[in-house]
């Protein structure tokens, strides 16, 4: 089927006494280079994670490729040693039609691999998912690699795929890694096409208002922006201490400011009414259609919808996260679904005072202008003894 366009190679699963493996791709890697070069006309390939250096390079000649897709699945156990090893050589012309690539590796590997000589430049998705702990300096470099040979993604993903339950074997994340910082991500900032950029790391991020002002003065086109809000470690829900160091409620209003096209915001933040700024402070959202909360710590209710009700349009929902587990997981989780249900009444509430507003305005309007003709007939129509009677 030499005009084959779509392939979708998966390995085959294989039942272990106490989990779910996958069959490298390294042990089919002959067979499966001998296929794709009878099939010239690929455009999209979908392999399963621990695509090889040859692989690669096979791929690399396809003309016609615009689309590599090599995410994990959930339910599989792999093996990281299988993804530390990658370094396809690649010649003058590769990739001359890929746009869209889907990498599951370690920030480290991955990075080797943008630098990789005729690294192809004309990405615009691009989706990297780890399944390592990977650590500020490791997202820092990466970030360079992508900022120096990705100028013209309009989408990026960099992922953390791995279990919570994992991280919380080696005890405290915070204790053992720096938490991630804008200085991590930041040489990001000068991919100027950027409309759609999720992250996912292990631990929460220490960002601070001039950092959320920074990103979303330097991403205007911004449509979808997940930063983090479903972390795969947070802190406890017990501890509202733990949420301290978090940004407010505030940190919206630079995305309201100027992303006038963002729909889709995701923050993890603590909303109370601590630091709920003023109504002249206030900036409205033109497009946003939903609030993507995650783990977010919430105090109350009642503020939190009404300072909501006054920034985003109507029709805008808001979720949180399954991960909420536990008494108090369950208690946040019932206040964002409250949040979520008030906010339309509220904003239709709104709505309808707005509207009675102008009602009432207008009526005011046509009475001063009643009034106004009327004085005017009398000062030009009976002269100025009927006005002084009057």
């Amino acid at each position: 089927m030499p005009m084959l366009t779509h392939l979708e190679l998966l390995c085959g699963q294989a039942m272990e006494p106490e989990r779910l493996s996958m069959l490298c791709m390294n042990e089919i890697e002959d067979d499966v280079l001998e296929l794709i070069r009878g099939l010239p006309n690929l455009h999209v390939v979908l392999l399963s994670p621990g695509i090889t250096s040859r692989l690669v390079e096979g791929l690399s000649h396809l003309p016609n490729l615009a689309e590599i897709d090599c995410r994990p699945d959930p339910e599989v156990c792999y093996d990281i040693a299988n993804y530390v090893e990658f370094e396809p050589s690649l010649v003058e012309g590769a990739f001359p039609s890929l746009n869209y690539l889907a990498h599951f590796a370690v920030f480290a590997q991955t990075t080797l691999f943008l630098k990789t000589p005729f690294f192809p430049s004309n990405l615009t998705v691009l989706q990297i998912e780890s399944p390592w702990v990977e650590c500020p300096s490791d997202l820092h470099m990466l970030s360079v690699a992508i900022a120096e040979n990705c100028q013209l993604l309009t989408a990026l993903y960099l992922l953390i795929s791995c279990d919570r339950g994992a991280f919380e074997e080696t005890g405290s994340i915070g204790d053992i890694y720096e938490r991630i910082t804008l200085d991590s991500f930041r040489p990001l900032l000068s991919c100027p096409n950027i409309k759609t950029f999720e992250i996912v790391h292990q631990d929460s991020f220490d960002l601070q208002l001039e950092d959320i002002e920074e990103i979303a003065s330097k991403w205007p086109s911004l449509e979808t922006l997940k930063l983090n809000n479903d972390p795969v470690i947070f802190p406890a829900h017990e501890s509202p201490f733990a949420y301290q160091s978090l940004p407010t409620l505030r940190s919206l209003l630079p995305f309201a400011r100027h992303c006038p096209r963002l729909q889709h915001l995701g923050l993890f933040l603590r909303a109370s009414m601590t630091d709920i700024p003023a109504a002249h402070e206030l900036q409205s959202f033109q497009r946003l259609e939903c609030l993507s909360m995650g783990v977010s710590y919430l105090a109350e209710e009642g503020p939190v919808t009404h300072f909501l009700s006054q920034i985003c349009p109507v029709g805008c929902r808001v979720e949180s996260s399954d991960k909420l587990e536990g008494e108090v997981g369950e208690l946040l989780r019932r206040r964002w679904k409250t949040v979520d249900e008030w906010l339309p009444l509220l904003m239709r509430s709104r709505m309808e005072e707005r509207r009675r507003m102008r009602e009432e305005n207008t009526e005011r309007v046509r009475a001063l202008e009643a009034e106004l003709a009327a004085f005017r007939l009398g000062l030009f129509g009976h002269g100025n003894s009927n006005i002084a009677m009057q």
